[in-house]
């Protein structure tokens, strides 16, 4: 009964966390953590730096730009990075992961920083698409609300 109690406990604790966001990916799928800043956190200064830690995801290098990208294949767990501010993370399959012009950019670091960002409360999100500018299915993303002064 006891190691019963233990594995339910167990579980229970996994769920909590991989619902808080504190588990990136589960098993082999690719996962990203938004590490800093923390969600709601109030910022001072134009520029946000968003840092994240990515699991079982492989940065391709022909994806570091638009032209070397044509007619690569996607392959499990690999791909490139998209930053977003103030707009929906697209997660349609089979359409490219882009938004409007100045509302994402294609970065393949895990750190970014959106400079001249207006004071305001602002969405921000990271999402690992395919190598094609897809996303995932499901969707592998997080977005955070910063308020910058």
């Amino acid at each position: 009964m006891k190691g019963y109690l233990m594995l339910v406990t167990g579980a229970v604790l996994a769920a909590v966390l991989i619902s808080a966001g504190c588990i990136s990916g589960s098993g082999n799928s690719p996962g990203v953590v938004i590490t800093t800043p923390q969600d709601k956190a109030t910022l001072t200064g134009s520029n946000v730096t968003l840092n994240i830690q990515i699991s079982n995801f492989v940065i391709t290098a022909e994806s570091m730009d638009m032209t070397s990208m044509q007619g690569i294949q996607n392959e499990a767990g690999t791909g490139h990075i998209h930053w977003f501010i103030d707009v929906p993370v697209p997660t349609d399959p089979g359409r490219k992961a882009e938004t409007a012009d100045n509302t994402w950019k294609m970065h393949d670091d895990t750190s970014f920083t959106w400079q001249n960002v207006p004071p305001g409360t602002h969405n921000l999100s990271v999402e690992l698409v395919n190598n094609d500018m897809t996303p995932f299915s499901p969707a592998v993303y997080q977005t955070i609300t910063v308020t910058v002064k």
